[in-house]
C-alpha cells in the first residue's frame, strides 16, 4: 500500500523501543529487526504512539523544524514507506 499525506499512521505495537540520548532504538519482538533514529525520527516515532495522518505529522514537523511542508513531505514519505515495508509501522486506511 502507498503512503499519502492522507494516510493515517500508527506504530506496530510488537516492535520495541528505547530513546538513548535523544535517539530512538527499535527492535521487532523476534529480535531479528534492529533500527536506529536520529533526532528527527525519533519525533516521528514519538507521534506515532497515536494515530496521526502524514499531514499531521509533516505540521508538526514544520512547527519544530525550518523546513517547508512540501519538503517535510517529500522526505518523511520515503521514511515512513522504509519503515512500512520493515513491519515497523502500520496503516490504517
Amino acid at each position: 500500500m502507498k503512503i499519502s499525506a492522507d494516510s493515517i499512521i500508527q506504530r506496530n505495537e510488537d516492535i520495541i523501543s528505547s530513546e538513548i540520548d535523544g535517539e530512538t532504538v527499535m527492535m521487532d519482538s523476534s529480535f531479528t529487526s534492529y533500527f536506529g533514529l536520529k533526532e528527527v525520527g525519533t519525533l516521528i516515532w514519538q507521534l506515532l504512539e497515536e494515530q496521526h495522518s502524514v499531514h499531521e505529522i509533516c505540521e508538526r514537523l514544520t512547527d519544530e523544524y525550518d523546513v517547508s511542508f512540501d519538503q517535510c513531505l517529500q522526505n518523511t514519505l520515503p521514511f515512513l514507506e522504509e519503515l512500512h515495508k520493515q513491519q515497523m509501522i502500520e496503516i490504517q486506511n
